[in-house]
């Protein structure tokens, strides 16, 4: 398991290093089959969190940093408010929410609509870290933002990199105030960790070398099965 993992890590970091998004949805969509439902998100957290980071540091001089400090005060208020309600949920359901949140995403024009909306750099950070704290990865709810502020593609990956560490760091903050033992699943981390910083590398240097045509429409239809079989699997 530890080595299909970070296979599996480094495939889905490779993918956001040189997209700036999809990789979170990918790794998320496989933990399911293999960890209880209490510590899909905080697994996925700490792998991401690795992803991003090193992401954004290998990017660094892209990063727009003026973007930051409202993103960071409302993921703030998220990761506190959110990490309360996920306290009093039944962990057996979060691989619906997550199904169901990854098919709102690709599927809702409405849901689309609803979350471009939501443009404030304070909310989106509200947003995108309380989310992630009950569903894991939210990274796209920023993009019409930074499509917005930033024209080109290294700082919109970077920065996005950026943002995706604040919401994560912040992520892992409150399962360990609620008490999750992350040290139950060092082994697997280290191999899912060393993925994620294998596939960032890599996807830094194959950025500007893929069209994400293709690859967009491939992503939508695997995501797709992968939300619905998730749903069944915790339906059934």
């Amino acid at each position: 398991m530890e080595i299909f993992l970070g296979i599996i890590s480094m495939v889905s970091s490779t993918a956001a290093a040189v997209f700036g998004l999809g990789g979170g949805l990918i790794l998320i969509s496989f933990l399911p089959d293999f960890l209880p439902a209490d510590a899909i998100v905080p697994v996925h957290g700490v792998t991401q969190l690795a992803s991003n980071t090193s992401r954004a540091f290998f990017s660094y001089r892209s990063i727009v940093w003026r973007l930051l400090p409202l993103f960071f005060a409302g993921s703030l208020l998220g990761a506190a408010l959110f990490g309360i309600l996920v306290i009093n949920i039944s962990t057996a359901y979060i691989p619906v929410f997550i199904g169901f949140y990854i098919l709102l995403k690709l599927w809702s024009e409405r849901m689309g609509k609803l979350l471009s909306s939501f443009d404030n750099l304070f909310i989106l950070g509200f947003l995108q870290t309380g989310l992630g704290v009950l569903v894991g990865s939210t990274g796209h709810l920023a993009m019409p933002r930074l499509l917005k502020e930033i024209s080109d593609r290294d700082g919109i990956v970077s920065t996005s990199g950026m943002f995706m560490s604040l919401s994560h760091g912040l992520k892992l903050l409150a399962y360990g105030i609620i008490g999750f033992k992350f040290s139950q699943y060092f082994p697997l981390l280290v191999c899912m960790v060393s993925g994620a910083l294998i596939g960032s590398f890599g996807g830094t240097l194959l950025r500007r070398k893929i069209s994400n045509r293709w690859f967009s429409q491939i992503l939508k239809i695997l995501l797709t099965v992968m939300a619905l079989r998730m749903i069944y699997s915790a339906l059934a």
